[in-house]
């Protein structure tokens, strides 16, 4: 068989089954572990190469059935791979021979939250150890030696031997527990489905639970520190709810016996789905019930649910290569959201999806440095940098439009797709061929523009006259580009299935080339607008006379949420392309001073941030000033409305937009809301309660207009708080301050013990979108970033919420600055990364210049 590629293992041999024992050692922060692997030969071998990478094998043995030989083993450290050949003579391995792989290995419990590491935690103000699991993408062989690529599925016999006072999990439940002497257990786990390296796991620590049956007599447990149980009741909940609802939608029931969610205090990611024992960060996971706050309650569900969704999307089908990660992300992010939305009507879960998933998705598909969603993998290395949100949040839009072009037929055709490639591995065509058989329609003709190619298309809309109650309209299209000097791709065309909403009515059409005519029903003064719902995944630019009807049914709320925050953010990406005019935009603003939606304002609050910043970065005091009196316009009157108390009438989303605005009001220089944040924070310090839902607004108020003694007060809050929330709350917060002396603090605390390292991230970010910190965060991490960088390696995707503010520059000089820097230090994984960065730079660039700023 040809080898796909030399970063790829050999497909001559494959494995059947795994038995795996693990025995690690907290006191010494070591493991051991015995292997046994029952192989396949596809073609004829003298050498059996599989992965591993940080572990010391010390003894390999091939049992043929009818002979045994002893195996040297060699190393390839840069492919991560070990090679296998007979001790005394020439292995000869013949195709259909099942022969079995005996090996003994140890390896370290590390701290970099991959492989198999680490964990810390306190029970009863106690340091206690744990160990744990984190093998995606592509970290399996740091756990074990194994054919660590994701369509060499197989099953899994786990065993875990430790000492008697820890709990033990696996994707299984046990299947025995035995006493292995010296105080130690010995645990035996069932075998596996027929699954991926990836979505092996085990824990082993010192856990409590919660549990409960869903209505499919699936026993689901949350795991938590001693003492937290209850604040796992909420997940608990959405767990109960969301398996039974994938499992009616698709017709396939949940294939396990159980599902463990597990919350702990070190995690790379938010979440990992292992197969029946999923891992959290506790943010991810628990909700405080004495204190709980709406937005905690949102994210919970929000992780949760699209967890639940990869036990169907990616682990029973999973892709073939990393090259089809979006069948696995774009999936579990989408139908995520779509059971949010069921279990929680009320939350406008769509609407927020859309603000937050979609609209993200179109901003960072806009770049020159973006990739298509099937993009080309070839080194393992480059696999952790397309986690981003071309395959999490552009996957998720384009099956969002998929849904809305095929209707009924798309749940048919996904469940039709999960059933042919059940305990296997698939490509966006065996999706396409699915959706086709049950739909009919030219799934693939569609789609593949939107998943093979990158970037995406602006349709621009020509009003040609009307006649007879008809109006005719030219319609053209062309790729969308904040730099459209820099990109090759102009003459692109994509197949578009695309909507118009008149006042009489929606009309469907498609357009599969530069430009065409169409008729639409409307009278010469009626508006007209595309893409209604923002279904399809590009951007609309109307002429400046089109575009002021639309902000007027805006204005007097004819449209629906999702229309008019997107309606808003078409034309502020056309402003940042240069297509139009920003003051056309600043008059836009002024129709959303009623605007009562929470997830407008979020597309509101990114309008005036993104503006904030430039005039910041260009020293425009007087064009600033005057930024900040639209902003006060449009902020004033909801202040007024919601204030700081809670009302019995409080929706959801009400109490989320209050914090929200609250904290824009403070941002903006709104002195009693400043005030009054103020006066709560000193009360809280002092030992008063403070709102959960308003904590995360009065601490960023009172940050950004702080001093050192503020910055005291915050990191004591940190420091006693034992509550991941409260801690993510406060270092979010820390990100506001303006005081020289305090970020001088916040960046030496960033490197201390006191911050764990999977928080370093969530600091930096919030730090590297202040623009008065902005280039003291920068010239920290230049100066510290042999540190960041060993910090975070393998897990470099981590590094990206670190670096990508830094895109906010928008001077030459800083151009300069970060170009050289990123020259001399390319990390190999992280490229596209740094060159985004520096696009965005030159985007507020080429920008300012255009507005003579």
């Amino acid at each position: 068989m040809e080898q796909l590629n030399p970063h790829r293992l050999p497909r001559n041999v494959k494995p059947l089954h795994y038995n795996i024992h693990i025995k690690p050692d907290l006191a010494n922060f070591v493991f051991e572990g015995e292997e046994s692997i029952q192989l396949n030969v596809l073609e004829a071998t003298s050498k059996i190469v599989l992965n591993a990478a940080d572990l010391k094998i010390n003894y390999a043995m091939l049992d043929c059935g009818n002979s045994k030989e002893l195996l040297r083993v060699s190393y390839d450290k840069d492919m991560e791979t070990a090679s296998f050949e007979g001790e005394d003579s020439e292995l000869e391995l013949k195709p259909g021979m099942t022969p079995m792989l005996y090996l003994s290995f140890n390896g370290e419990l590390n701290d970099n939250m991959r492989g198999f590491y680490r964990t810390s935690y306190k029970i009863d103000g106690q340091k206690r150890w744990g160990a744990v699991t984190q093998l995606e993408s592509c970290d399996a062989r740091r756990a074990f030696p194994c054919f660590d690529e994701p369509d060499f599925k197989a099953t899994f016999r786990i065993a875990l031997t430790m000492p008697e006072n820890f709990t033990a999990f696996s994707n299984m439940e046990p299947r025995s527990i035995t006493n292995a002497g010296y105080g130690l257990k010995k645990v035996l786990f069932e075998i596996t489905p027929k699954m991926s390296t990836y979505l092996v796991a085990f824990v082993v620590a010192e856990l409590d639970c919660i549990a409960n049956r869903d209505c499919n007599g699936v026993l689901i447990r949350v795991w938590t520190r001693p003492g937290k149980q209850s604040h796992g009741q909420f997940a608990l909940e959405c767990a109960l709810h969301t398996l039974p609802y994938f499992a009616n939608i698709y017709g396939i029931p949940y294939p396990l016996q159980k599902l463990d969610m597990v919350s702990l205090p070190d995690l790379a990611a938010g979440a990992m789905e292992n197969w029946g024992l999923i891992t959290y960060r506790e943010t991810a996971l628990l909700v405080d019930p004495q204190n709980p706050s709406a937005s905690s309650k949102e994210g919970v569900a929000s992780v949760v649910d699209h967890e639940l969704a990869h036990q169907w999307f990616g682990n029973y089908v999973t892709m073939v290569w990393w090259t089809h990660l979006w069948l696995n992300e774009g999936f579990a992010s989408y139908v995520g959201d779509r059971a949010v939305s069921n279990q929680f009507p009320k939350w406008q879960a769509l609407e927020r999806y859309v603000a937050e998933v979609h609209l993200d998705a179109l901003r960072e598909d806009g770049l020159k440095n973006t990739h298509p969603i099937e993009v080309e993998v070839k080194n393992p290395k480059e696999i952790n940098e397309i986690f981003d949100s071309i395959s999490y949040n552009k996957g998720a839009s384009v099956n969002r439009m998929l849904h809305h072009y095929l209707g009924k037929y798309f749940d048919k055709g996904v469940a039709l797709y999960l059933r042919r490639h059940a305990y296997g591995n698939a490509v966006s065509d065996d999706l396409w061929q699915a959706l086709e058989d049950c739909s009919g329609k030219p799934v693939k003709d569609v789609m593949s523009g939107f998943t093979r190619r990158s970037g995406y298309p602006v349709i621009m809309v020509e009003n040609l006259g009307n006649e007879n109650g008809k109006t005719r309209l030219r319609i053209s299209q062309k790729q969308f580009m904040y730099l459209p000097e820099n990109t090759s791709e102009q003459d692109a065309r994509w197949n578009i299935p695309f909507e118009i909403l008149t006042p009489r009515g929606t009309s469907r059409h498609y357009l599969d080339k530069e430009s065409h005519e169409i008729n639409v029903e409307a009278e010469g003064d009626d508006w007209i607008k595309l893409n209604p719902g923002h279904a399809g995944f590009y951007r609309v630019a109307y002429p400046e006379s089109m575009l002021k009807k639309l902000s007027e049914c805006v204005k007097q709320k004819k449209f629906s949420a999702i229309d008019r925050m997107c309606i808003l953010d078409d034309a502020f990406a056309l402003v940042q392309a240069g297509e139009i005019e920003t003051s056309s935009v600043l008059e836009m603003l002024l129709v959303y001073r009623q605007e009562t939606n929470y997830n407008v304002w979020l597309i509101i609050g990114n309008v005036l941030g993104t503006l904030d910043n430039l005039l910041k970065e260009r020293n425009q005091e007087d064009i600033l000033k005057r930024l900040y009196v639209t902003a006060q316009l449009l902020i004033d009157s909801r202040v007024k409305l919601l204030g700081w108390k809670k009302s019995r009438s409080d929706t959801h989303t009400d109490v989320l937009l209050r914090g929200f605005i609250l904290s824009m009001a403070g941002k903006y220089g709104d002195s009693d809301t400043i005030k009054n944040a103020s006066r709560r924070f000193q009360k809280f310090i002092n030992g008063e309660k403070l709102d959960p839902d308003l904590r995360q607004a009065v601490y960023s108020i009172v940050a950004l207009n702080g001093d050192s003694d503020t910055l005291s007060a915050l990191r004591e809050i940190h420091r006693k708080s034992d509550s991941h929330e409260e801690k993510t709350r406060v270092l979010i917060a820390m990100g506001n301050f303006r005081d020289v002396d305090a970020v001088k603090t916040i960046l030496d605390f960033s490197l201390s013990d006191e911050l764990r390292k999977q928080d370093f991230p969530i600091l930096f970010s919030a730090m590297g979108t202040n623009h008065c910190a902005r280039k003291m965060v920068w010239q920290f991490i230049k100066s510290n970033w042999d540190e960041v960088r060993s910090r975070y390696h393998g897990v470099y995707f981590m590094l990206v919420d670190i670096l990508e503010p830094m895109g906010g520059f928008a001077t030459k000089e800083m151009l300069a600055d970060v170009e050289e820097f990123f020259k001399k230090n390319r990390l190999e994984g992280l490229e596209r990364t740094m060159d985004k960065i520096v696009e965005k730079i030159k985007i507020n660039i080429a920008w300012a210049e255009r507005e003579k700023l």
